[in-house]
């Protein structure tokens, strides 16, 4: 059972990478450049889980075993600059080095480099933007990529921010890179690539595509983030193992969602105001006590809260997918009906 969960982990690569042809390609193409020579540097960004790791490392792995090349992979969230070079060096020179400073790292692989010129290094800084003094890296690297017949660098990140606005302008000019960006799954895509993995782990079918697709379509609609989708995923399997079935079923993956909503619905609620808050827990009381609720009956439940902040609130409160407002007319004039999107007790406990 535990090889099968290694399947699941964010440290396996899969032997196909499926869904992910074009940013195959790309990442293909530029180990390519510089196998010819061409100095420039590839920036991958996306949101979080959606494969920017997994697929650069199936390409290099692959690229590593069909040319004379070397993959320095450094996860940056975990390294310092000095760290990273020091790796970089043991690599070229052989040797391990703990205490020697950046320059003189530099140095000695630049002198390294010279001698080797049938080396081809690449080095994948994976989260760079999480690197303090990232910078300092960066122009060490860029130091020695002159005396390296085929060096690249990819720089892997979930940040929004453009590459320049991260590493500054004069960073930016030297390293010439190019940038791509990994796009989330759809719930096909997220469908296929989780029947391809239990296949790859099991080799047999251990949920059922109805609660397979449930799953998806929920993953999906909340990032579609395949490291979450694993994570629930594997939470099912659990609950219909306790419960002595062959398979995830249906049930079990929506009894999964459901806990999972209430979670998600439990975090965004800490982050409401106090004003929020207490108009929300208005709306849920009423909500219960089987009110058609409006405005003005909110009002009538806080009658301290000035109506603009009521107002205020409700519009926010849609905003974050608590409430739905709909304008009514009542009376002479118009009021806004208040329907709660979310189990009142959620709010009322």
């Amino acid at each position: 059972m535990s090889l099968a969960l290694d399947a699941f982990t964010d440290e396996y690569i899969p032997e196909v990478v499926i869904n992910r042809e074009e940013e195959k390609q790309i990442i293909k193409e530029y180990l390519q450049d510089i196998l010819k020579g061409r100095k420039k540097a590839l920036y991958i960004h996306g949101v979080p889980g959606i494969g920017k790791t997994t697929v650069t490392k199936h390409v290099m792995n692959q690229f590593e075993d069909s040319n004379n090349a070397e993959i320095v992979y450094i996860n940056s969230e975990c390294s310092t600059p000095n760290e990273a070079l020091k790796r970089i060096h043991d690599l070229i020179c052989g040797e391990v080095e703990r205490k020697l400073p950046s320059s003189i790292l530099v140095n000695k692989i630049l002198n390294k480099g010279i001698r080797e010129k049938n080396f081809t290094l690449i080095i994948v800084l994976d989260n760079f933007d999480k690197m303090e003094h990232v910078d300092n890296l960066l122009w060490s690297i860029n130091a020695i990529a002159p005396k390296f017949p085929r060096l690249g660098l990819v720089l892997i990140s979930t940040s929004e921010l453009k590459l320049r606005n991260i590493i500054g302008n004069r960073l930016y000019d030297r390293l010439i890179p190019e940038s791509y960006e990994f796009k989330p799954y759809n719930v096909g895509r997220l469908y296929e690539i989780i029947n391809a993995r239990i296949n790859e782990a099991y080799g047999r079918k251990i949920a059922e595509d109805e609660a397979l697709w449930e799953l998806c379509s929920f993953v999906t609609d909340n990032g579609g983030n395949v490291r979450y989708l694993f994570s629930l995923f594997l939470d099912a399997l659990d609950l219909a193992q306790q419960r002595g079935l062959k398979k995830a079923t249906l049930e079990v993956m929506q009894e999964i969602i459901q806990k999972e909503k209430r979670s998600i619905i439990a975090n965004t609620l800490k982050e409401l105001n106090q004003s929020e808050l207490e108009v929300l827990k208005a709306v849920a009381k009423l909500t219960v006590e089987g009110k058609l609720i409006h405005t003005g009956l909110v009002k009538e439940e806080i009658k301290s809260m000035p109506l603009r902040t009521l107002e205020y609130c409700l519009k926010n409160l849609q905003e974050k997918c608590f409430i739905e407002l709909r304008r009514i007319k009542k009376g002479n004039g118009y009021s806004q009906s208040i329907k709660l999107m979310i189990e009142p007790n959620l709010v009322l406990e």
